[in-house]
This record gives structure tokens, sequence and C-alpha cells, in this order.
């Protein structure tokens, strides 16, 4: 009797663990949830701080280039009898030392200057393979770039540009904190679902630990039937063995 009620305190034991565990579990997956959901809103503030630096990047270039295309035109249309001040053209020109420019003529695209190009160093002194170098430059801004047409003493020549390290630096951060935040979005949907399936899986435990008790409890009840029917039977078959050996 002792052995079958120390059988049902460790139901109970392993109920209250298993009770336990889930509490527990859901409390820490909860918390960690809360934190995910903290790095998450921190990302999306990060996020809209550098969509809204990179569009002001891209205004002011913008507003910078065509302003240095109106400012070299100016001062390249200028003739000895020209007055006036012109030191804001010289200015405007000499504020860009980020933006990457390259003038061609229109006509012929040969490269007439350029400005803000990084050349490497094992090449600055090569004359064709900086050359290359420029006009490999000019195709990629003529790609993902831009141009503005200019007139220097009726020649039609081209200003073409791309962005600056800083405007393409700030976007690919943009582009990395916003695939960032996609990721914690779907590991944060995902963990919502973690409790859920533990808990199934407790259950299931609890489950098939219940039914191999039973299973057990049964097992030793057939036994113990069994022994009781031999000894009956011993203890029946004793007399009768007297009474036939008698007779």
């Amino acid at each position: 009797m002792n052995f079958y009620k120390q059988k049902q305190k460790w139901k109970y034991v392993l109920f209250l663990v298993a009770i336990i565990i889930s509490a527990l579990s859901i409390y820490l997956i909860d918390d960690l949830d809360k934190e995910l959901e903290k790095s998450i809103n921190s990302l999306s503030q990060s996020i809209e701080t550098l969509k809204q630096n990179e569009v002001t990047l891209k205004n002011e270039e913008s507003s910078n280039i065509k302003n240095f295309a109106k400012a070299y035109q100016t001062l390249n249309n200028m003739t000895l009898d020209d007055e006036g001040d012109y030191s804001w053209a010289i200015d405007l020109i000499q504020q860009n030392k980020t933006i990457p420019v390259i003038r061609v003529d229109d006509e012929c695209y040969d490269i007439l200057d350029w400005k803000n190009i990084e050349i490497p160093k094992d090449i600055d002194e090569d004359y064709d393979k900086k050359d290359q170098y420029i006009r490999a430059e000019l195709e990629t801004m003529k790609k993902v770039g831009d141009s503005i047409l200019i007139d220097i003493w009726g020649v039609k020549q081209k200003l073409y540009y791309k962005n600056s390290a800083i405007l393409d630096q700030t976007r690919k951060m943009h582009g990395f904190t916003l695939e960032k935040q996609q990721l914690a979005d779907k590991i944060l949907k995902k963990m919502r679902w973690y409790p859920y399936y533990q808990l199934s899986f407790i259950f299931l435990f609890a489950i098939l630990a219940y039914f191999i008790f039973n299973a057990a409890k049964r097992s030793e009840q057939n036994q113990v039937w069994a022994g009781m029917a031999k000894e009956t039977a011993h203890q029946i078959g004793t007399p009768l063995s007297s009474l036939m050996a008698w007779l």
C-alpha cells in the first residue's frame, strides 16, 4: 500500500515540476520577447534617423551640384571685359569637396576634366591606367548617376556626377539596419509561438508519464492477483491431496 502511495506522490511531483518548468519558460521567453521588442523599437528609430539623413544629404547634394554647374558655366564664360564680383562662383566650386564630377564634351564625349575622383596610388602616375580608371568612373556615373548640361562659349558640355561617399555610406547603413530590423521582426514572431510549442510538449510528456505509471500499476496489480491465485490454488490443493490419500 505504501508503494502505491509513493507512486501517487511521484505523479503529483512530476505534475508540479511540469507546471514550474512551464511557468518559468513562459516568464523567461516573455522577458526575452520584451527585450527584443525594445531592440526593434531602437532599430526603428535608427532607421528613421538614417532615412532622414539620407533624404537631407540627397537634397543637399542635388542643390550643391546644380549650383556647382551654374558657377562653373559662369566662370568659364567670362571675358576680360566682364565686371562684377564672381567670388560666389569660385566659392561654390571650391566648396564641392565630396561629390565626384566628370566634365565631358557632349558631342564626342572626350573627358575634359574631373573633380573629387579618388585615383588609386598605384596608377596615379600612369597616364593610360589613370585615363582608363576615369573612363570606367564615367561609365558608372552614366549608369547610376546623373548629368547636367552646360554651355561653354556655345559648346555643349555635360557634368556627370554621382553620390558622394558619405551619401553612399549612409544609404548602405540604412539598408543594413533595415535588414536587421526585418530579421528581428521574424525572430520575434517565431518567439511568440515558442511558449505554446513548449506547453504542448510538456502536456504530451505529462500524458505519456501518466499512461506509463498506470500501465506499471496494472502490471503490478496483475502480478499480485496472479500470486494470490497461485497461493489460493495451493491452499485448496493441499487438503484435496490429503483427502484423496486418505480415501
